[in-house]
């Protein structure tokens, strides 16, 4: 999905294990994988530079994440920024982080954490079969490949009940003569003719056309 889900911000007294997120994933789109980005400091309220072993705590529905905490190693930087590691999520669960300096003169840091959905991106199917559209994207890259004036498009789809079919059915172009080559369709054991090409105009130019309905052809 790759989207920012929310972002909160406040200040922090962060000597001892403090929350500075309480929110709710994704209420649908089925588990998703989340970072969350902790920013310590504003330019005001910074740390105090000290650096040392910082830990950052996760839970989901109340339940931690391991490591619990995660301990990263800060630099002298009085305003600084980190990533917790990644954690899958189910919908609509509760998340919550947690932050601790080892430092005593972090009692008063401005601390802002960004929730983010970082799983990997995907068609809105999701892995799933979904049947063929009469308009959809699926008729739209089979014109493409037929160039102009297909005509008999649902000949071609009647063949065809899931996007899985599409992806594993078997291409070919194949040349009929000197003049001409068919974009033809295997599926099954059974042959579709999607278009026949011109490779020259009149004027022995090269040119790709489309010269006849599939309905009206003859398979070379």
């Amino acid at each position: 999905m790759r989207a920012v889900i929310t972002t909160e911000n406040d200040d922090y007294d962060i000597t001892s294990k403090i929350q500075v997120l309480n929110t709710a994933s994704a209420a649908s789109g089925g588990p998703s994988l989340y970072t969350a980005r902790v920013v310590f400091g504003d330019s005001v309220k910074d740390l105090d530079g000290t650096g040392g072993t910082f830990e950052l705590y996760i839970e989901v529905d109340g339940i931690p994440i391991e490591p619990y905490p995660q301990e990263i190693k800060f630099s002298t930087e009085t305003s600084t920024s980190v990533f917790t590691a990644e954690f899958w999520a189910g919908n609509s669960e509760d998340i919550d982080v947690y932050v601790k300096s080892p430092n005593a003169g972090d009692s008063d840091v401005d601390v802002t954490v960004t929730l983010l959905d970082v799983s990997p991106l995907q068609s809105v199917t999701r892995g799933y079969d979904t049947a063929i559209s009469s308009t959809g994207v699926v008729e739209a890259n089979i014109k493409e490949v037929g160039d102009v004036g297909i005509t008999d498009i649902d000949d071609f789809k009647a063949n065809l009940t899931t996007l899985e079919q599409l992806a594993s059915a078997d291409w070919k172009i194949n040349t009929s003569d000197a003049t001409q080559y068919q974009i033809v369709f295997y599926a099954a054991g059974t042959v579709t003719e999607i278009a026949r090409k011109d490779l020259f105009d009149s004027d022995g130019n090269s040119v790709i056309a489309l010269t006849t309905p599939i309905a009206s052809m003859t398979k070379a």
